[in-house]
Order: C-alpha cells, then sequence, then structure tokens
C-alpha cells in the first residue's frame, strides 16, 4: 500500500485492498473462473488486482467464462467463425484454403453430437467469438428476450408491451467500468478487458423493435420515479432470463446468423469471391434444411422465434424509412433533402422491389441487425435511414420460413433417415427437464416442448404449430416461468389436440 501526499503536503490516507483482494493468488484464480463473460469484465474493469490476476492466466478463464457465458452454443458460435473464415480466402486452392474447410465441416457435424465446448477451441477462436458475443450477440439476445417475454407475459403484439419491466439482472451490453484505469493495450482485442466505444454502450431498453423507446426497462430501484411508482399496481416485473433460457437464446441467434452469413444476401466483396457458393453446392448445402438436418425439433423452434423477431424488425423497419421518405412528409418543408441517393426513392417507389430488398436486407446477419436495432427510434432519424437506406440488398437464396418452417417444405422434405424422424415414427420417449422440481438442461428439450408432445418425440414444427408459440417463444422458456400461467393452460389444451397430429394431416389442411 503506497501511502499519497496531497497538495499541501499531508499525507493521504493508504489505499487499502478489498477483502477480496486480499484472497491468495490461488483463491483469487479460482474466484475468476466462476465468472461469464460480462461479470469477469466487471471485475477485471473494478479491481487491478483482479486484473493482474487475469493476465497471469488469460486463456484458460477467457475460455472458461465463454463456456459459462454461451455453453452449447459454443459449436454454432465455431461453425460461424469458421465459415466466415472460408470467405477471406480468394480462391479453393489458396494455401489454407483446404485446412479451413475441413475446419468448417468437423465444427458443422458437431451440431448433431453436441459435444463441443469452449474449451475445444483454440485461443484465437475464443477471443474471437467471445468479442463478437459481447459486441453484437449478446445484446441482440436481451432485444429479442424483451420482445419475446413481452409476448409472452401478455399473449399480444409486441408494440403492447411499455408497461412492461425486466427484473433481477442488469442491463448485458453495458460498460461496466472505467477503461482508462486499467493497462489495456497489452491485449487490444481481449473481450474481457475492451469496452468498445459506441457499439456496446446501449441499454437494450433503448432499443426500439417496436418504433418507440421502452423506456420502463427498470434494472434498478433509482430509475423509479414519483409518476411511475403510482403507477406499480398495474406494472408487471418480468424475472430476467435464466443461463439455459439465455443459452437457448445464443445458440438460435447463432444459427441464424450462420444460415444468414451462407445463404443471405452479400457485398460487393462476396459476391466477386464466388468459390465458396461452388463449394456449398458440392457438399449439397443448397438451402437452409442441411445446416438444420442434425437439429431437434425443439431446436428448430428456438430458430423460427428468433428468425420471426428478425423478420418483423426489419418489416417495421422499412415501414419507417418509407413513411420517412414520403414527399408528404412534414419534413420535407423548408427545402429538407433526406441523406440517401438519388436512385432510392425509385427503389422504394416499387412494392415488388420493396419486398426483394426487405427480404434480402434480412439476411445480412446479426451484425448488421445490430447496428439496426442500435440505430432504429420512432422518428427515423437520418443517421437511421441512411444506414438502411445504404445497405439495402434484394432478396437472397435464403428464405428460411419457407425452406424449412413451412408446411410445404416439412411435407415435401421429409427425411427419414434423420434420427429425429425416426424417434418420431416409434414415438420414443424424450428426454425432458423441467417437471418435478427439476432443473432444465439446455440440451434437453424444453418443458413446453415436453408439455405439447406428451414426452414423445414428435418431428413436426414451424407452421404445423399455432403462431403464438414462435411469438412467445415458448421452447426458450424453462418450467419455473410457465408453470402455473395462463400459457401453461394453453399449452396443454394444444396438447390435447396435437397427439394425434400428423404431417399428412397438415398437408391436407393446407391444400383444402
Amino acid at each position: 500500500m503506497a501511502n499519497l501526499s496531497h497538495g499541501d503536503g499531508t499525507m493521504a490516507s493508504p489505499v487499502q485492498a478489498t477483502s477480496l483482494e486480499q484472497l491468495p493468488p490461488e483463491i483469487r484464480r479460482q474466484v475468476l473462473f466462476n465468472f461469464d463473460l460480462d461479470d469477469l469484465k466487471a471485475i477485471v474493469f473494478a479491481s487491478p488486482v483482479f486484473y493482474q490476476q487475469y493476465c497471469l492466466d488469460r486463456q484458460a478463464i477467457l475460455r472458461n467464462s465463454l463456456d459459462l457465458s454461451i455453453g452449447s452454443a459454443a459449436i454454432s458460435a465455431c461453425a460461424l467463425l469458421r465459415f466466415e473464415a472460408l470467405r477471406q480466402f480468394p480462391s479453393r486452392s489458396a494455401p489454407g484454403a483446404t485446412e479451413a474447410v475441413d475446419a468448417f465441416l468437423r465444427a458443422h457435424n458437431a451440431n448433431e453430437a453436441r459435444l463441443y465446448s469452449a474449451v475445444q477451441l483454440t485461443h484465437a477462436e475464443v477471443v474471437s467469438i467471445a468479442a463478437h458475443f459481447s459486441k453484437v450477440v449478446e445484446p441482440v439476445g436481451d432485444a429479442f428476450a424483451f420482445w419475446a417475454l413481452g409476448n409472452l407475459e401478455l399473449g399480444k403484439c409486441r408494440s403492447e408491451y411499455e408497461h412492461l419491466t425486466l427484473a433481477t439482472e442488469p442491463a448485458h451490453g453495458q460498460s461496466l467500468g472505467d477503461a482508462d484505469n486499467l493497462p489495456h493495450e497489452e491485449h487490444p482485442d481481449d473481450p474481457a478487458i475492451h469496452s468498445p466505444q459506441g457499439e456496446q454502450s446501449e441499454d437494450p431498453s433503448a432499443i426500439s423493435t417496436g418504433g418507440e423507446e421502452n423506456s420502463n426497462y427498470s434494472d434498478s430501484e433509482d430509475d423509479t420515479t414519483e409518476d411511475s411508482s403510482s403507477d406499480s399496481s398495474s406494472e408487471a416485473e418480468i424475472a430476467w432470463p435464466t443461463r439455459v433460457e439465455r443459452i437457448r437464446i445464443f445458440r438460435a441467434l447463432y444459427r441464424v446468423d450462420l444460415c444468414c452469413r451462407m445463404f443471405g444476401a452479400k457485398n460487393e466483396a462476396e459476391e466477386a469471391n464466388s468459390w465458396v457458393d461452388g463449394w456449398m453446392v458440392e457438399q449439397g448445402f443448397t438451402n437452409t434444411c442441411k445446416v438444420f438436418d442434425g437439429l431437434e425439433t425443439w431446436e428448430l423452434e428456438e430458430v423460427r422465434s428468433v428468425n420471426l423477431f428478425v423478420t418483423l424488425t426489419y418489416n417495421e423497419a422499412f415501414e419507417k424509412m418509407t413513411t420517412a421518405l414520403d414527399p408528404t412528409n412534414p419534413r420535407y418543408v423548408d427545402g429538407y433533402e433526406p441523406p440517401v441517393s438519388p436512385d432510392t426513392f425509385e427503389k422504394l417507389d416499387d412494392m415488388v422491389n420493396l419486398g426483394s430488398l426487405e427480404l434480402g436486407t434480412s439476411t445480412l446477419g446479426v451484425t448488421h441487425f445490430w447496428d439496426l436495432l442500435r440505430k432504429g427510434d420512432a422518428e427515423a432519424s437520418d443517421e437511421f435511414v441512411q444506414m438502411l437506406s445504404g445497405t439495402m440488398r434484394h432478396g437472397a437464396a435464403m428464405e428460411m420460413e419457407e425452406d424449412v418452417f413451412s408446411i410445404q417444405a416439412q411435407y415435401t422434405v421429409r427425411d427419414e433417415s434423420l434420427k429425429r424422424s425416426q424417434k418420431a415414427t416409434a414415438r420414443e420417449k424424450m428426454p425432458f427437464s423441467g417437471e418435478d422440481g427439476r432443473k432444465d438442461d439446455e440440451a434437453l428439450a424444453p418443458y413446453a416442448w415436453g408439455v405439447l408432445c406428451k414426452g414423445r418425440y414428435r418431428d413436426l414444427f414451424g407452421d404445423c404449430l399455432p403462431f403464438w408459440w414462435a411469438e412467445r417463444a415458448l421452447v426458450i422458456w424453462e418450467a419455473s416461468r410457465l408453470v402455473g400461467s395462463m400459457t401453461d393452460n394453453d399449452l396443454r389444451t394444444a396438447a390435447d389436440g396435437f397427439e394425434s397430429v400428423t404431417i399428412q394431416d397438415r398437408w391436407d389442411w393446407y391444400n383444402s
């Protein structure tokens, strides 16, 4: 402890280390091994002692924190990272391209085995995945959770849950310390000690997926005013997603992002480098169905819920933009000129063209989607309009709803060789958790799926289920959130009618 002097020559009190910082090094190291990425970032920012301890065993601690944060989503994150690496090679014959192809296939094929975790990734992969997770995936996951929990609590559309508040956890993705107090130069890309400026300071409450700021997102009692307290009796408080629920959200986001990067719209550089597209056709990756072959039906439902959130958000974003650029908009008085290229009005004037642009832009991936959420607001600011109009892309080969989740796709693309289809045909008993007080496991079927299927495998999903399934993201939530609720009653009612339904029944209904 150093004695510091004041300007008048008197001695300042010595700086006392906290009781936690006074622990032996081996105990401090063990403490760090209990933190996920958010908590690790918080303590590393707050304590120079723990920062030094972190630097001594950075690789192992960061790897463990990533595993705690994303769990079984690590394999999807790894597959996404390795596919992005393929795009960096100018040709298939380029040095290292063959090894990169093999690495991606190993990661993709491991989806079915579900044995991957962060401990099997290289250190460079761990750093890249952790940085992308903190900057993009986690805040988008928080926005999705807020949307889906609003739908779950009220059974209404997303524009009708402004009075809800999320509780028990701070907003993830916020800066948790003063970066200037720590020597970050040693590891500038380390997600645990680097707070990206302008990328992560947004509170998910400011993310407007419904076109308005959700100012009632409450993380502490300090946010409560006298005016809001008078309405507290009518305000519903929602528990923040648990670790299992968050992992389900993250793995669905990674899978949506992987499909976007494989089959979605491309920028000019990617269009010029087309060898990867030819290679995918050789491998049988002709549409998103192939990517999802190894997934269980409830995991497909996770993807459907996230994809629905993305689709609805882009739909609303394009509505905002077209309204903002409408010549009858009052904004155009006094010679206002919107910050868009001259051909933008032409592109948006034709409804068919507009639909193609909306579809294509929605497949640009989760990073672009996070940019949209950060810049979105009720008034469609110039920054928002400029960003969206400048990144618009026409429709791509990816149309997930049609390729995977439609009744037609399920009927015409049935593959009895898939393990999930074989289990469904045999009506095998399904391992699922959440009942009888057991803790949920993200690797097993969620409570809602077990109730709907009455404990037996079923190979029906997507449009074979009611729309409110995806809107409320029922396959995401643990039993503790659903048991005894109105949604639980809806589930059990639906299960009685679902038990004898077959894909042939749905197909006949679809064609009737």
